[in-house]
């Protein structure tokens, strides 16, 4: 689909999505037609129970910033001094009146009743006004697609997050899973220690409980008699000896003090 874009005064046609498309017409229309319209402004008859005496014109206008409508007598100045203002975003509806060229705008607290100069004027007007406040109240066709995108980026990182949390929560339970068979193995082991520790334990208890064999006296006290028996000559031989080794060295002493005679 390809549109100009009054906007931009894109006046040569250009290929814009199907999103685009109707929002595009209905804008262009807008700008084209209706904004130079009411920024022109007309001449209507207000009623007197507005606050206006004797059915005088009012002029009304669109100011330069699209969000605001002034209106003043069209027989005095056109000055601030002169004119009063209410914003489009207040208006509450736009209604179409018994008479054939009149409309009415309602306001919180207030309704003006305009009468126009003919069925033309009424019906380009009504629907000028209605663009005007409809665009007032709503975001411009750029912003709205900027928020439309910028929502699809944020849903896609949400989705991309979302992802990568349940391979995490995936990584994990399978970790978890891995942590829980190693921890079994770990008892099994742990309960093969102990039943052979328990075992071990029971063989030391029961060769500690083995008793022993009696000791025999009587072969300990002759051994013991026959050792001392067998230790005690050899003392006496050894002091006999002595004895003897002394004796003789006696003899030869006095052996070697006797004269000899020749």
């Amino acid at each position: 689909n390809k549109l100009p874009i009054e906007l931009y005064s894109i006046n040569n046609p250009v290929q814009v999505c199907n999103r685009c498309f109707n929002e595009l017409q209905s804008e262009n229309i807008w700008v084209k037609i209706h904004r130079p319209l009411l920024l022109r402004g007309e001449n209507f008859v207000k009623a007197s129970k507005l606050g206006i005496s004797n059915m005088k014109l009012i002029h009304f206008q669109l100011t330069n910033d699209f969000k605001t409508f002034s209106y003043y007598h069209a027989d005095l100045e056109n000055n601030d001094k002169n004119k009063k203002y209410f914003r489009l975003k207040d208006v509450i509806k736009l209604t179409m009146l018994k008479d054939d060229t009149s409309f009415g705008i309602v306001l919180p607290g207030r309704t003006y009743e305009l009468k126009a100069r003919t069925k033309d004027i009424q019906k380009r007007w009504l629907l000028a006004l209605k663009e005007a406040v409809l665009r007032v109240k709503q975001k411009p066709l750029k912003e709205m697609i900027e928020c439309e995108r910028n929502l699809l980026r944020k849903t896609q990182l949400n989705t991309n997050e979302n992802n990568n949390i349940i391979e995490d929560s995936k990584k994990i339970d399978n970790l978890s899973i891995k942590i829980s068979n190693s921890n079994n193995s770990l008892s099994e082991n742990d309960d093969n220690i102990i039943d052979y520790i328990d075992t071990e334990s029971e063989i030391d208890e029961s060769s500690s409980t083995k008793e022993k064999p009696p000791l025999n006296r009587s072969i300990t006290f002759f051994n013991f008699f026959t050792k001392s028996q067998s230790s005690t000559p050899n003392i006496d031989n050894q002091q006999q000896n002595n004895n003897n080794s002394s004796n003789n060295s006696s003899t030869k002493s006095n052996r070697s003090l006797t004269p000899t005679f020749r």
